[in-house]
């Protein structure tokens, strides 16, 4: 089943008017190029109340009677492109998913010492060294560690050596 995108809320949401209005210009061009003459007007319309597509017009704009038997295009392709659009985020996103999510592991665990890369290891290719944290996040590593600590009732001289041996796990930056 293919859903119906608010192209109002797409184009809002993520500033790509001017994308589905590019392509859709593309796409109208090669398949109907008779609309061009009208393209802007449309489109221009169409983003103002995205909300009628599919109604039918209250009156013929030509004054023939054929409205309902004429359908645009215009309107129908920035439809279209809108949905196309909200897929394409939906798959990319899936499939760098897991390559953010690896590189975020990656300089997450290179923020211990264990972990840390020296910067005469050679690293792996398409992986950035991680530069250490410096002083003052250092110190909010600790406040996060200690406070949490003492939330799960933890004695204060406890939690902070816990505190203290996990800033002191961590890389410092050079």
């Amino acid at each position: 089943m293919v859903a119906i995108v608010s192209v109002q809320a797409v184009a809002e949401r993520s500033g790509d008017r001017e994308l589905i209005v590019e392509v859709s210009r593309d796409v109208v061009a090669a398949v109907a190029p008779e609309e061009m003459v009208l393209f802007r007007p449309m489109s221009t319309a169409y983003f103002e109340t995205p909300d009628r597509l599919g109604q039918a017009p209250k009156d013929d704009m030509l004054g023939f009677g054929a409205g309902d038997a004429v359908v645009a295009l215009t309107p129908v392709a920035l439809s279209v492109m809108s949905a196309v659009l909200t897929y394409l985020r939906r798959e990319v996103a899936q499939a760098t998913g897991k390559e953010v999510t690896q590189i975020i592991d990656e300089q997450v665990h290179g923020l211990f010492r264990r972990f840390h890369r020296e910067e005469h290891t050679a690293a792996a290719p398409g992986t950035a060294a991680v530069p250490g944290l410096d002083r003052e996040q250092l110190a909010a590593v600790g406040r996060v560690a200690f406070e949490h600590a003492r939330a799960m009732h933890v004695s204060e001289g406890r939690a902070r050596l816990l505190a203290d041996a996990v800033v002191g796990s961590l890389v410092l930056q050079t």
